[in-house]
């Protein structure tokens, strides 16, 4: 399993988490079943959702650089092709 998929699956598991406290809060009715909504439902489901977002933009990035990999070189010119820019002649 890839580091991308652990971090995703880490981050489903908390939004899961998330919606079970959340259930448990709406079936307790008290003051502080408000509280476990607010503190523990919503904590979770937004670290979920914050790690989820996290994974997407940091793992692709830092796996290349991870493993030393150079970025991608430029394609080779076709044989026969000038060395350099382009020559620019004025206009008259």
């Amino acid at each position: 399993m890839t580091t991308l998929e652990r971090r995703i699956r880490l981050a489903a598991i908390l939004v899961i988490l998330g919606l079970v406290v959340e259930g448990v809060s709406f079936l307790w009715s008290s003051p502080l079943a408000f509280f476990l909504f607010l503190i523990g439902a919503c904590g979770l489901a937004a670290a979920g959702i914050a790690i989820y977002l996290a994974s997407l933009i940091t793992v692709g990035h830092g796996a290349a650089a991870a493993a030393g990999a150079a970025p991608p070189a430029a394609p080779a010119p076709p044989p026969g092709a000038p060395e350099g820019p382009p020559a620019v002649t004025p206009r008259p």
